[in-house]
């Protein structure tokens, strides 16, 4: 049986699409010298993913103009860009190519809030960083300390779970049960237990 080949495209075009605009957000933040020329070599298959899959191409073009503005404002609220990061990922996840039913009813649920933790994860994960470098953290703006990274993580991964449980899985079950259970609540705790206890 042929493998369907929508996934597949739509999932490189996802990748190209998030590339192109992280290089931007990296040239804008701290003006990295291989953003311009990375750029410069997804500009052509950055211009075919958006023919392809314009509506793709708006939620990411749109959810990443959003979380510029934010960002560049020194947002304090921390659920503020947290939710505009999972809003886009939401909407990614009704461009997917998910059979109607179920699976396009609850996808995107787990997407916005695996989108609230993996933004929330990956800013704290950078707290030190963006401190020294004197760059926007959700965390350093709203004064947020460990207890309260702890908790809007557990909670964001807590609601993800209940939604995934809700899906019929018959392929991938075991790799997926393994990636959302084990391998999250380990980088969790890796990047949680790395960073002292302090108040910001």
């Amino acid at each position: 049986m042929a493998m369907d080949s929508k996934p597949i495209s739509f999932a490189a075009d996802l990748d190209i699409l998030l590339a192109w605009y992280k290089l931007a957000d990296d040239w804008r933040d701290e003006h990295k010298l291989g953003a311009p020329l990375g750029r410069l070599a997804l500009l052509g298959a950055a211009r075919r993913a958006e023919e392809r899959a314009p509506g793709l191409a708006q939620a990411v073009r749109e959810g990443v103009a959003e979380l510029t503005e934010l960002e560049k404002a020194g947002c304090k609220e921390l659920d503020a860009p947290a939710d505009a990061f999972a809003r886009m990922m939401r909407t990614i996840g009704t461009c997917a190519p998910l059979p109607e039913g179920q699976a396009r009813r609850i996808v995107p649920h787990i997407l916005y809030h695996m989108g609230r933790w993996v933004y929330l994860m990956d800013a704290w994960d950078d707290l030190e960083k963006d401190r020294n470098k004197g760059v926007y953290n959700p965390f350093l703006a709203a004064g947020a300390d460990k207890a309260r990274a702890r908790f809007l993580l557990a909670l964001s991964q807590n609601e993800a779970l209940g939604a995934y449980e809700l899906l019929n899985l018959e392929a991938h079950k075991g790799l997926l049960d393994n990636i959302l259970y084990e391998g999250c609540a380990s980088r969790m705790r890796g990047i949680l237990e790395d960073k002292d206890e302090q108040s910001l």
